[in-house]
């Protein structure tokens, strides 16, 4: 089958590709990332749990990094178990091409004792009589293998062969939803795929998971056919990577902002802080009660907060009283250095 690949999806490459190469990497950057390294791992497990419809809280996700791998005894902790299995054997399967079979055995990976859902998951074709063993388990009917691994592979590639990470992630999703189109596990399971294959590049950003699932939230069910349309699966692919390099943009823009902070500034905020800074460059206003929401915070600490970062002039209120706001103050030019001294006088220095 001839896999069209259109002048949007590859500029939308081409735009992460240059993206991705400016994100700073200097030792003060270097730092920078290995302090949030923690609350990112966190944040991947507690985006993983929410995908599975688990309760899992901060502290719990903590016990879970703490914990020898094997050894996570609370019951709760079972599917997040399952899933790291499921994603072992997304990578294992990489050479291999596409049969129901293979997504049915990664979802029963996912769904350990869920067998009502093994057994009304399995994939039928349109208008299909279940058949049954004397056993009373239905049977299965053999479907043909999917030949789009290879025809991806030979259009798009990296110099070593390897296919780009973000179309192996929009592929597996795409065929483990089109086996059984919208069935939670199915989405969990794409979900999951998606983290494994991109989780190891350089192509991974905090909130992958989330620009997965709310690009799939946007699909139809006639987007996903039991025998995948190319036009359809490439529309599926620009989506997944124009909502993927929003994102990314976006946390250049905020690394950009951070670097123009003094040194002596950055080290001053705390995490809740330095989080709140990307917000409000994706959504340029921010009430006080929403920021104690976000943060889980009372609104004592979110006024002190926010009242910390708009005296040191990063941002600035709007409003007054229950009613305030705060946007993101325009940084001062080098000229205005010793007034307000946010601005570091060198250049950031980029790879």
């Amino acid at each position: 089958m001839e896999l069209p690949i259109s002048h949007t999806l590859v500029s939308q490459l081409t735009l992460i590709e240059r993206t991705i190469a400016t994100l700073p990497r200097t030792a003060d950057h270097t730092a920078f990332y290995k302090k949030q390294a923690r609350d990112t791992q966190i944040t991947d497990l507690l985006t993983l749990a929410s995908s599975m419809e688990l309760t899992l809280n901060v502290d719990d996700a903590k016990d879970l990094l703490d914990s020898p791998e094997g050894q996570t005894a609370p019951q709760h902790f079972r599917l997040l178990k399952n899933c790291i299995a499921a994603m072992k054997y997304v990578r294992s399967m990489r050479e291999h091409s596409f049969t129901t079979a293979v997504m049915q055995h990664e979802n029963k990976l996912l769904s350990d004792g869920f067998s009502d859902f093994w057994e009304e998951g399995k994939v039928r074709a349109p208008h299909e009589t279940p058949t049954y063993t004397q056993d009373g388990l239905r049977t299965r009917t053999t479907h043909p293998t999917y030949q789009l691994w290879t025809d991806i592979r030979q259009l798009l590639s990296y110099p070593d062969e390897n296919i780009h990470p973000l179309l192996l992630a929009g592929m597996t999703a795409y065929h483990l939803i089109s086996s059984y189109p919208f069935l939670q596990f199915n989405l969990q399971t794409a979900l999951l795929s998606t983290y494994s294959i991109v989780k190891p590049t350089p192509y991974w950003i905090s909130g992958t998971v989330s620009v997965m699932s709310s690009c799939l939230k946007t699909m139809k069910r006639t987007d996903f056919t039991f025998d995948p349309s190319p036009t359809h699966f490439t529309q599926f692919l620009e989506k997944l990577v124009k909502e993927y390099s929003i994102q990314v943009e976006t946390i250049h823009d905020a690394l950009e902002h951070q670097s123009s902070i003094a040194p002596h500034i950055r080290a001053s905020l705390n995490d809740r802080q330095l989080k709140i800074l990307t917000y409000f460059k994706q959504h340029k206003k921010l009430p006080r009660k929403k920021y104690a929401e976000m943060m889980n915070v009372a609104i004592a600490t979110a006024f002190r907060d926010l009242d910390d970062l708009s005296k040191k002039g990063l941002i600035k209120a709007v409003g007054k009283g229950r009613g305030t706001s705060y946007i993101l103050a325009q940084l001062p030019t080098p000229g205005e250095l010793p007034n307000h001294e946010l601005l570091e006088e060198t250049d950031t220095i980029m790879d």
